[in-house]
């Protein structure tokens, strides 16, 4: 089944052999994260949030429907192969072209500089016959050596042709151009907090008030340490409230101001 969507791309995976040895659940927690990423509530401003959100949704039934994905994992291998057979199809021609046009090419300029060598030096040796015959007539007269202008030098045809001329470039090369992340490689990469780890925090509200859902949870959560996923329960063992599992890796510290904080709002939350 041809596809013109890398689906695996679309939900931030690498495709290709290596999207196809992916399992279910490591394709469904890279959904989870890129919802909360792309969720309409997250863009309110983004007139293109709905049309984002559905294709990852697309895209993540996708593959989770073993068919559709076995047909996309088949067309991508087929455009591989097609790009590496185009890619060595670029090659061949290029050796052809530095055969067939650009080694003429070299042989003839190399013919052009060979005849440019031998021109000058002709025009060295003229230059040279001229001055000695010049030298040998002002010999032969000494009376027009007071004669203004008799002793001046001939000025040679080819003065100044040895010159190197300045390049207008020269000196640009010297100006190294400074990366845009240089700098930004020599900050020390942010670890978290010592005596920081991951722990499931089973959190529950008051039904019927103000409601929370994954999003609110993970705003909530997310201040004191990484979220790393959130569960909503279907049920909950105390009636009328209604409760979720936030896994976070945070301090005992953090965990405790986020309790102390969430138990303050309208709707308290419950951290247990």
């Amino acid at each position: 089944m041809a596809t013109s969507i890398d689906h695996y791309s679309v939900l931030g995976l690498p495709s290709g052999e290596e999207g196809a040895e992916l399992t279910e659940r490591e394709i469904t927690r890279a959904y989870k994260l890129k919802a909360l990423e792309l969720h309409p509530d997250k863009r309110p401003g983004d007139p293109n949030a709905h049309a984002d959100f559905k294709k990852l949704k697309s895209s993540y039934d996708t593959l989770l429907n073993a068919a559709a994905r076995k047909g996309l994992d088949d067309s991508l291998r087929e455009k591989k192969r097609v790009e590496e057979m185009v890619e060595s199809m670029v090659d061949t021609w290029a050796e052809d072209m530095v055969k067939t046009v650009l080694e003429p090419f070299t042989n003839a300029v190399k013919r052009r500089l060979d005849d440019f060598c031998s021109e000058t030096l002709e025009a060295v040796k003229r230059w040279k016959q001229e001055a000695d015959q010049a030298a040998e007539k002002k010999k032969e007269t000494p009376e027009t050596q007071g004669t203004s202008g008799a002793g001046k030098k001939k000025e040679s045809p080819l003065r100044g042709a040895g010159k190197k001329k300045e390049s207008p470039l020269r000196g640009a090369g010297k100006k190294r151009k400074e990366s845009p992340l240089r700098g930004a490689r020599k900050k020390k990469k942010e670890t978290p907090a010592s005596g920081s780890s991951e722990k499931t925090l089973q959190v529950s509200w008051e039904e019927g008030m103000k409601e929370y859902g994954a999003e609110e949870l993970f705003d909530i959560f997310g201040k004191f340490g990484e979220v790393q996923s959130i569960s909503m329960n279907e049920s909950c063992k105390e009636k009328n409230r209604k409760s979720a599992t936030v896994v976070i890796v945070a301090a005992d510290s953090a965990v405790a101001d986020a309790s102390i904080e969430a138990n303050e709002f309208s709707n308290p939350i419950r951290v247990g």
